[in-house]
C-alpha cells in the first residue's frame, strides 16, 4: 500500500453499560449505535435566506445489544428493567462507553469511542421459541436509549 491509500483494521471493541465491562456478546452486530435525530435542522427562507438550529434531540442515541440468553448481562439488563417498571423515579440512569479499536494497516492505532449518558431501558426484548435449530431464541436484543452520546477520534 502506499502512503496515499487508507485501511481500517478494526478488532477488539469493548461495551461497558452501566460501569458494567460486557463479556457474553453473541454473533452478527452484537451492539449498534443509530441517531434517530437529525443534529441541526436547516430552512430555507425567501431570497435565499437561510436559518441554521442546533437540535438538541440530535444527541440522543439508540442502542442494541445482542447477548447470551441467560447469561450475565441479560440477568444485569432484566434487573434493571425491574427497577425501571417497579421504581421509575429512582432510577439511576445507565451511562457507558464503546470503544472501537482501528489500525490503519501500518502498526498506527486510533480509538472511536462512543461516550453515552443519561440511558434507560427502551423496550423489552421479545422472545422467540423455535423447534427447527434457529439461534436467535437464543440471543435477547437489548434496546437502551441515551439522552446524550459524544463521538471521540484520537
Amino acid at each position: 500500500m502506499s502512503d496515499t491509500n487508507f485501511a481500517a483494521l478494526s478488532g477488539a471493541d469493548t461495551i461497558v453499560i452501566g460501569g458494567n465491562l460486557l463479556v457474553d456478546l453473541m454473533d452478527g452486530d452484537v451492539g449498534t449505535i443509530e441517531f434517530p435525530n437529525d443534529l441541526v435542522t436547516v430552512k430555507a427562507g425567501k431570497d435565499g435566506n437561510t436559518a441554521f438550529a442546533m437540535n438538541a434531540a440530535g444527541r440522543m442515541a439508540n442502542m442494541k445489544l445482542r447477548v447470551v440468553l441467560g447469561g450475565p448481562s441479560d440477568a444485569l439488563f432484566t434487573s434493571w428493567m425491574n427497577w425501571i417498571e417497579q421504581d421509575f423515579a429512582s432510577f439511576a440512569l445507565l451511562s457507558g462507553t464503546i470503544v472501537k479499536r482501528v489500525g490503519n494497516g501500518f502498526s498506527g492505532m486510533s480509538m472511536v469511542t462512543y461516550v453515552l449518558s443519561g440511558g434507560v431501558i427502551k423496550k423489552k426484548p421479545a422472545m422467540t421459541s423455535n423447534v427447527e435449530g434457529n439461534t436467535d431464541q437464543a440471543v435477547p436484543v437489548w434496546e437502551f436509549t441515551f439522552a446524550h452520546a459524544i463521538r471521540l477520534v484520537a
